[in-house]
């Protein structure tokens, strides 16, 4: 049995550094490879083996993969079909090499809506003794999500679920009861989501300085391929949203009585481009019809996450012409005090 490690940025690098630590300490030979410079010299200065540290091959493939549209790297903008398609054969011809390695091969990829992760379930569908396996970090706090087709709408448990094949009737008890009152009162408390922050000058330098690197190099990167459509394509590069820009517009809805909370999400979020009719400037205008047949205040809640400075603009129009409010407050206590979300 071997565990490969697939990783395109930092967010699963702590985690795959704790499974490779474990997996080796149980006999389980394991091999980590990397997208980025960064990521391959980080897992260096940790200590691991330069023998089981690899960077993405590269494939001189021009094939464009059409169902790679359907993958979060396209739908929310981040890179093109053409990039994409690269990257889908890059991360193949890398995977190749560890066909024969051994009997039981697991691959821990991304979380199932990136182009590489479409050249696993490839590979994993081409070989028997193959198995995938994604994960969903951000659900709930302190808890990991793993699933062998994706996350969320994508997984097979979702599939399961919506197929009627499993279902939680028994979980219906006091402990799962409590866990949610008390998870419940914990986010009242204290709802902290992870920000935008703006990277340190060193960080900063470092990144900047990798993604030149592996544009030299033509390291099929997401950063290169970034560079590639920036310098190439004219493509325009997203300026950066941070919550306190949202402070001068916010709104003080202490004497406002009732109201009908929107809870933004993410206007990029994957589960919106790949799983909805609807992105959420139409459900915002839905939610102001609600509001106006309800004749009740609508609040709008901007998601703390949100990385893209054209949605304050975006929702700033849209306030002027359907008179809403804003509000930053902390989103379970809105939900607690509104009479319809």
């Amino acid at each position: 049995m071997i565990f490969l490690f697939i990783i395109h940025d930092g967010l699963r690098r702590e985690m795959f550094k704790s499974l490779y630590e474990k997996a080796q300490a149980n006999g389980i030979k394991s091999y980590i490879i990397c997208f980025s410079i960064r990521e391959y010299f980080w897992f260096l200065t940790k200590g691991f083996d330069s023998k089981t540290i690899s960077l993405i091959q590269y494939s001189d493939s021009d094939d464009i993969i059409d169902d790679l549209e359907s993958t979060i790297d396209v739908a929310a903008g981040f890179i093109n079909i053409k990039s994409a398609s690269k990257i889908y054969h890059s991360t193949y011809k890398s995977l190749n090499k560890y066909e024969t390695e051994s009997d039981n091969i697991y691959i821990f990829g991304g979380n199932g809506l990136h182009s590489f992760d479409k050249a696993i379930l490839k590979f994993k569908n081409e070989n028997k003794h193959v198995y995938s396996v994604f994960t969903e970090l951000s659900n709930i706090d302190g808890k990991l999500f793993f699933d062998s087709l994706g996350s969320n709408a994508s997984s097979f448990f979702y599939s399961l679920l919506k197929n009627n094949e499993i279902n939680f009737k028994k979980c219906n008890g006091a402990n799962i009861n409590e866990w949610k009152n008390n998870y419940c009162k914990s986010k009242l408390n204290n709802h902290n989501v992870k920000q935008a922050t703006q990277k340190r000058s060193l960080k900063n330098f470092v990144h900047r300085l990798s993604g030149i690197i592996e544009f030299i190099t033509r390291l099929p990167s997401y950063q290169r391929f970034k560079i590639d459509e920036a310098l190439y394509t004219k493509k325009k590069v997203m300026k950066k949203l941070y919550m306190d820009e949202w402070n001068p517009y916010k709104d003080n809805i202490d004497g406002i009585g009732e109201f009908i909370l929107f809870p933004l999400q993410v206007f990029g979020d994957s589960q919106i481009k790949l799983h909805s009719k609807i992105d959420n400037e139409k459900a915002l205008y839905i939610a102001c019809k609600e509001a106006l047949k309800l004749k009740l205040p609508l609040v709008v809640n901007p998601h703390p996450a949100e990385p893209d400075a054209s949605v304050l603009k975006k929702i700033l129009e849209m306030k002027k012409s359907n008179k809403f409010f804003i509000s930053t407050d902390n989103t379970f206590s809105l939900i607690k005090k509104s009479k319809k979300v």
